[in-house]
Protein backbone atom coordinates (compact mmCIF):
# COMPACT_ATOMS: atom_id res chain seq x y z
CA UNK A 1 0.00 0.00 0.00
CA UNK A 2 1.41 3.70 -1.26
CA UNK A 3 2.50 5.32 1.98
CA UNK A 4 1.43 8.99 0.45
CA UNK A 5 2.90 11.20 3.28
CA UNK A 6 6.26 10.24 2.41
CA UNK A 7 5.88 9.90 -1.57
CA UNK A 8 4.37 13.46 -3.00
CA UNK A 9 3.97 13.83 -6.78
CA UNK A 10 6.16 17.27 -7.50
CA UNK A 11 5.47 18.70 -10.90
CA UNK A 12 8.72 20.18 -12.63
CA UNK A 13 9.22 21.56 -15.98
CA UNK A 14 10.03 25.06 -17.66
CA UNK A 15 7.92 27.55 -17.02
CA UNK A 16 4.98 27.46 -20.10
CA UNK A 17 5.91 24.54 -20.82
CA UNK A 18 1.94 23.10 -19.46
CA UNK A 19 2.74 22.13 -16.11
CA UNK A 20 -0.68 24.01 -15.01
CA UNK A 21 -2.36 21.93 -16.87
CA UNK A 22 -1.01 19.05 -15.14
CA UNK A 23 -1.64 20.32 -12.03
CA UNK A 24 -5.25 21.18 -12.97
CA UNK A 25 -5.22 17.30 -14.41
CA UNK A 26 -4.08 16.06 -11.26
CA UNK A 27 -6.63 18.16 -9.43
CA UNK A 28 -9.38 16.55 -11.13
CA UNK A 29 -7.82 13.22 -10.61
CA UNK A 30 -8.13 13.39 -7.43
CA UNK A 31 -4.45 14.55 -6.07
CA UNK A 32 -4.80 17.21 -3.46
CA UNK A 33 -2.12 20.16 -4.96
CA UNK A 34 -3.23 22.76 -2.04
CA UNK A 35 -6.21 24.37 -0.55
CA UNK A 36 -4.22 27.65 -1.81
CA UNK A 37 -3.82 28.18 -5.56
CA UNK A 38 -2.59 31.28 -7.61
CA UNK A 39 -3.77 31.59 -10.89
CA UNK A 40 -1.41 29.25 -12.39
CA UNK A 41 -2.39 26.46 -10.36
CA UNK A 42 0.37 26.67 -7.44
CA UNK A 43 0.30 25.67 -4.20
CA UNK A 44 0.99 29.34 -2.38
CA UNK A 45 2.30 27.32 0.31
CA UNK A 46 5.64 25.35 -1.60
CA UNK A 47 5.70 28.52 -4.31
CA UNK A 48 6.55 30.89 -1.24
CA UNK A 49 9.46 28.17 0.15
CA UNK A 50 10.91 27.64 -3.13
CA UNK A 51 11.36 31.78 -3.92
CA UNK A 52 12.67 31.70 -0.31
CA UNK A 53 15.35 29.15 -1.56
CA UNK A 54 16.01 31.14 -4.53
CA UNK A 55 16.58 34.46 -2.73
CA UNK A 56 19.01 32.79 -0.25
CA UNK A 57 21.72 33.22 -2.90
CA UNK A 58 20.67 35.66 -5.17
CA UNK A 59 18.03 33.78 -7.37
CA UNK A 60 15.26 34.11 -8.92
CA UNK A 61 12.35 31.76 -11.37
CA UNK A 62 14.60 33.61 -14.40
CA UNK A 63 18.05 32.76 -12.90
CA UNK A 64 17.49 30.09 -11.18
CA UNK A 65 21.22 28.59 -11.41
CA UNK A 66 22.43 30.94 -8.38
CA UNK A 67 20.39 27.86 -6.14
CA UNK A 68 23.86 25.70 -6.60
CA UNK A 69 25.69 27.66 -4.77
CA UNK A 70 23.02 26.92 -1.97
CA UNK A 71 23.27 23.50 -2.63
CA UNK A 72 26.21 22.27 -3.39
CA UNK A 73 27.08 24.05 0.35
CA UNK A 74 26.88 21.14 3.06
CA UNK A 75 26.07 23.87 6.24
CA UNK A 76 23.52 26.05 3.96
CA UNK A 77 22.04 23.13 2.55
CA UNK A 78 21.73 21.55 5.96
CA UNK A 79 19.97 24.99 7.99
CA UNK A 80 17.56 25.12 4.68
CA UNK A 81 16.24 21.81 5.04
CA UNK A 82 16.19 22.19 9.09
CA UNK A 83 13.97 25.36 8.19
CA UNK A 84 11.87 24.19 5.56
CA UNK A 85 11.13 21.08 7.51
CA UNK A 86 10.25 22.93 10.60
CA UNK A 87 7.96 24.99 8.36
CA UNK A 88 6.09 21.84 6.91
CA UNK A 89 5.06 20.80 10.82
CA UNK A 90 4.54 24.73 11.52
CA UNK A 91 1.01 26.45 11.78
CA UNK A 92 2.23 28.27 8.42
CA UNK A 93 1.22 24.84 6.50
CA UNK A 94 -2.12 25.70 7.17
CA UNK A 95 -2.13 27.41 3.47
CA UNK A 96 -1.37 24.23 1.81
CA UNK A 97 -3.70 21.92 4.08
CA UNK A 98 -6.38 24.18 4.34
CA UNK A 99 -8.45 25.49 7.69
CA UNK A 100 -10.66 21.61 8.11
CA UNK A 101 -7.63 19.66 6.85
CA UNK A 102 -5.67 21.53 9.58
CA UNK A 103 -8.23 21.99 12.50
CA UNK A 104 -8.71 17.93 12.39
CA UNK A 105 -5.71 16.76 12.97
CA UNK A 106 -3.86 16.34 9.12
CA UNK A 107 -0.39 17.22 8.68
CA UNK A 108 1.68 17.23 5.21
CA UNK A 109 3.55 14.66 6.64
CA UNK A 110 0.35 12.73 7.53
CA UNK A 111 -1.67 12.64 4.64
CA UNK A 112 -3.08 9.80 3.59
CA UNK A 113 -4.34 10.47 0.24
CA UNK A 114 -2.29 11.66 -2.89
CA UNK A 115 -0.84 14.94 -2.85
CA UNK A 116 1.21 17.25 -4.45
CA UNK A 117 2.26 20.63 -5.76
CA UNK A 118 3.26 21.87 -9.14
CA UNK A 119 5.78 24.95 -9.45
CA UNK A 120 7.94 25.08 -12.22
CA UNK A 121 10.96 26.31 -9.79
CA UNK A 122 10.96 22.63 -8.91
CA UNK A 123 13.26 21.92 -11.41
CA UNK A 124 16.06 23.77 -9.54
CA UNK A 125 15.07 23.29 -5.72
CA UNK A 126 14.37 19.43 -6.45
CA UNK A 127 17.46 17.89 -4.69
CA UNK A 128 16.24 19.70 -1.55
CA UNK A 129 12.86 18.47 -2.01
CA UNK A 130 14.54 15.11 -2.22
CA UNK A 131 16.13 14.54 0.72
CA UNK A 132 12.89 15.72 2.74
CA UNK A 133 10.72 13.43 0.79
CA UNK A 134 13.54 10.55 -0.69
CA UNK A 135 10.53 8.46 -2.70
CA UNK A 136 8.84 11.27 -3.70
CA UNK A 137 7.43 10.81 -7.67
CA UNK A 138 8.42 13.21 -10.01
CA UNK A 139 6.35 14.19 -13.61
CA UNK A 140 8.53 15.80 -15.20
CA UNK A 141 6.60 18.38 -18.34
CA UNK A 142 8.44 19.41 -21.71
CA UNK A 143 6.71 21.61 -24.35
CA UNK A 144 8.53 22.77 -27.61
CA UNK A 145 11.11 25.42 -26.96
CA UNK A 146 10.15 27.79 -29.27
CA UNK A 147 6.45 27.87 -28.19
CA UNK A 148 7.99 28.33 -24.76
CA UNK A 149 10.09 31.12 -25.89
CA UNK A 150 7.38 33.12 -27.92
CA UNK A 151 5.00 32.88 -24.87
CA UNK A 152 7.38 34.09 -22.02
CA UNK A 153 8.60 36.79 -25.27
CA UNK A 154 4.73 37.99 -25.76
CA UNK A 155 4.09 38.11 -21.89
CA UNK A 156 7.25 40.77 -21.51
CA UNK A 157 6.09 42.54 -24.26
CA UNK A 158 2.31 43.21 -23.03
CA UNK A 159 3.28 43.81 -19.29
CA UNK A 160 6.01 46.38 -20.57
CA UNK A 161 3.57 48.05 -22.53
CA UNK A 162 1.45 48.01 -19.77
CA UNK A 163 4.21 49.62 -17.60
CA UNK A 164 4.78 52.16 -20.01
CA UNK A 165 1.05 53.22 -20.20
CA UNK A 166 0.84 53.56 -16.27
CA UNK A 167 4.03 55.15 -15.89
CA UNK A 168 3.07 57.88 -18.36
CA UNK A 169 -0.12 58.20 -16.25
CA UNK A 170 0.97 57.69 -12.71
CA UNK A 171 4.47 59.01 -12.64
CA UNK A 172 3.64 61.73 -10.40
CA UNK A 173 3.51 59.01 -7.29
CA UNK A 174 7.26 58.60 -7.65
CA UNK A 175 7.78 62.08 -6.82
CA UNK A 176 6.57 61.09 -3.30
CA UNK A 177 7.00 57.38 -3.26
CA UNK A 178 9.80 54.92 -3.92
CA UNK A 179 8.67 52.50 -6.99
CA UNK A 180 8.98 48.84 -4.80
CA UNK A 181 9.01 46.53 -8.27
CA UNK A 182 10.74 47.27 -11.56
CA UNK A 183 8.90 47.94 -14.88
CA UNK A 184 9.86 44.43 -15.97
CA UNK A 185 9.81 41.15 -14.47
CA UNK A 186 12.60 39.07 -16.69
CA UNK A 187 15.11 41.16 -19.06
CA UNK A 188 16.43 37.18 -20.10
CA UNK A 189 12.98 37.26 -21.99
CA UNK A 190 12.73 40.32 -23.50
CA UNK A 191 14.52 38.91 -26.13
CA UNK A 192 13.13 35.54 -28.42
CA UNK A 193 17.00 34.19 -27.72
CA UNK A 194 17.20 34.92 -23.88
CA UNK A 195 13.73 33.05 -23.67
CA UNK A 196 14.71 30.33 -25.47
CA UNK A 197 18.07 30.10 -23.46
CA UNK A 198 15.93 30.05 -20.69
CA UNK A 199 13.87 27.47 -21.64
CA UNK A 200 17.30 25.60 -22.44
CA UNK A 201 18.79 26.01 -19.00
CA UNK A 202 15.45 24.43 -17.72
CA UNK A 203 15.15 21.31 -19.90
CA UNK A 204 18.63 20.38 -19.53
CA UNK A 205 18.30 20.50 -15.57
CA UNK A 206 14.57 18.69 -15.59
CA UNK A 207 16.67 16.03 -18.02
CA UNK A 208 19.37 15.25 -15.21
CA UNK A 209 16.64 15.03 -12.57
CA UNK A 210 14.94 12.01 -14.98
CA UNK A 211 18.28 10.38 -16.42
CA UNK A 212 18.80 9.93 -12.25
CA UNK A 213 15.36 9.20 -10.52
CA UNK A 214 14.70 6.45 -13.48
CA UNK A 215 11.27 5.21 -13.30
CA UNK A 216 10.85 7.40 -10.51
CA UNK A 217 9.98 10.21 -13.13
CA UNK A 218 7.32 10.64 -15.73
CA UNK A 219 7.85 12.62 -18.61
CA UNK A 220 5.40 14.13 -20.12
CA UNK A 221 5.04 16.01 -23.62
CA UNK A 222 2.54 18.93 -23.57
CA UNK A 223 2.29 18.57 -27.29
CA UNK A 224 0.88 14.68 -26.97
CA UNK A 225 -1.23 15.79 -23.82
CA UNK A 226 -2.81 18.33 -25.59
CA UNK A 227 -3.30 15.94 -29.00
CA UNK A 228 -4.25 12.85 -27.37
CA UNK A 229 -5.01 13.41 -23.97
CA UNK A 230 -6.53 10.02 -22.61
CA UNK A 231 -3.05 8.40 -23.64
CA UNK A 232 -1.20 10.54 -21.64
CA UNK A 233 -3.56 10.54 -18.38
CA UNK A 234 -3.54 6.97 -18.51
CA UNK A 235 0.03 7.19 -18.02
CA UNK A 236 -0.20 9.46 -15.37
CA UNK A 237 -2.87 7.26 -13.90
CA UNK A 238 -0.86 4.44 -13.76
CA UNK A 239 2.24 6.37 -12.28
CA UNK A 240 0.98 8.05 -9.35
CA UNK A 241 -1.11 4.91 -8.69
CA UNK A 242 -4.60 6.18 -8.66
CA UNK A 243 -7.69 4.26 -9.72
CA UNK A 244 -10.53 7.21 -11.32
CA UNK A 245 -13.39 6.20 -12.52
CA UNK A 246 -14.08 6.54 -16.43
CA UNK A 247 -16.35 10.13 -15.83
CA UNK A 248 -13.50 11.57 -13.76
CA UNK A 249 -10.90 10.61 -16.72
CA UNK A 250 -13.17 12.01 -19.08
CA UNK A 251 -13.30 15.80 -17.18
CA UNK A 252 -9.64 15.76 -17.08
CA UNK A 253 -9.11 14.64 -20.56
CA UNK A 254 -11.15 17.32 -21.84
CA UNK A 255 -9.10 20.30 -20.57
CA UNK A 256 -5.96 20.56 -23.50
CA UNK A 257 -6.74 23.17 -26.18
CA UNK A 258 -5.10 20.98 -29.05
CA UNK A 259 -4.14 23.99 -31.20
CA UNK A 260 -1.52 25.11 -28.61
CA UNK A 261 0.64 22.66 -30.07
CA UNK A 262 2.87 23.61 -32.56
CA UNK A 263 1.51 26.97 -32.10
CA UNK A 264 4.84 28.67 -33.73
CA UNK A 265 4.31 26.66 -37.29
CA UNK A 266 1.99 29.37 -37.80
CA UNK A 267 4.39 32.55 -37.72
CA UNK A 268 6.99 32.59 -40.59
CA UNK A 269 9.67 34.44 -38.20
CA UNK A 270 9.25 32.08 -35.15
CA UNK A 271 9.50 29.14 -37.76
CA UNK A 272 12.54 30.93 -39.08
CA UNK A 273 13.65 31.00 -35.13
CA UNK A 274 13.33 27.27 -34.89
CA UNK A 275 15.18 26.66 -38.31
CA UNK A 276 18.16 28.82 -36.51
CA UNK A 277 18.49 26.90 -33.67
CA UNK A 278 17.34 23.32 -34.93
CA UNK A 279 20.48 21.64 -33.06
CA UNK A 280 19.58 22.51 -29.48
CA UNK A 281 16.02 21.90 -30.85
CA UNK A 282 16.65 18.12 -32.09
CA UNK A 283 16.04 16.08 -28.55
CA UNK A 284 13.03 17.54 -28.05
CA UNK A 285 11.59 18.34 -31.82
CA UNK A 286 8.37 16.71 -32.85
Amino acid sequence: MEDWSRSPIIVIGMHRSGTSLVSRMLDRLGVFVGARLDGNHEATFFLRLNSWLLRQCGGSWDQPQHLDLLLSHDRMMALSKAYIEYVLRSPRSVAYLGVRRYLTGQRIGSLGHPWGWKDPRNTYTLPLWLSIYPDAKVINVTRHGIDVAASLHTRFEKRLAGAEQRFAQQKWIYGWYEKQRGFAESMRTARLGGAFELWRDYVRRADLHAAALGPRCLSVRFEELAMDPRVVLDRIVSFVGLTPDGSVLAAAAGQPKPERAYAYRQSPELAAFADSVRGELSPYTE
